[in-house]
């Protein structure tokens, strides 16, 4: 009767953490074989990591286009006509309203934040860089404030 390890479609021995065959005279096709398996075998393992951890960071970026979205859609309904004190109110109002529906987000944001300065003054940074690339809304806000900013520092 044949030794297993010899022929091809047996595979030899093998050490789990190095796919290495234990046994010094194992076919050089059944170590091929089994090499490439083990190949595949970490790839596909590390290919359900990725997917793994794509799929338990979803949670937190639909989180995260919620708050946005909140935000963003707050911010478009207020009226370019109405006085600055008003139309900064609004702003505020926004703002205030998105991180009290997305606690965990905001969690998220501070977590993230560097340690620089206060929560409030973190939380502005991280949410600020959040709407600037995405909503159009925070632009034409910012730059409103801005002028009524300059309209009172001229004021004075």
């Amino acid at each position: 009767m044949r030794d297993k390890g010899s022929h091809p479609l047996f595979l030899p021995p093998v050490d789990p953490i190095s796919c290495r065959s234990s046994r010094s005279g194992a076919s050089p096709v059944a170590t091929d074989t089994f090499t490439s398996m083990c190949t595949r075998s970490v790839m596909v393992f590390m290919l359900l990591l990725a997917i793994l951890g794509t799929k338990a960071q979803e949670p937190q970026d639909r989180g995260m286009l919620a708050l946005r979205s909140d935000i963003c859609r707050c911010m478009e309904a207020l009226d370019p006509e109405a006085s600055d004190a008003v139309y900064e109110r609004g702003f505020r109002t926004c703002l205030g309203e998105g991180v009290l529906r997305h606690p965990g987000e905001v969690r998220t944001l501070l977590k993230d934040s560097p340690e620089v300065g206060t929560s409030g003054y973190r939380l502005g940074i991280s949410i600020g860089t959040l709407m600037r690339s995405s909503c159009p809304a925070y632009q034409r806000v910012l730059a409103r404030i801005r002028t009524s900013l300059e309209r009172s520092e001229g004021a004075d």
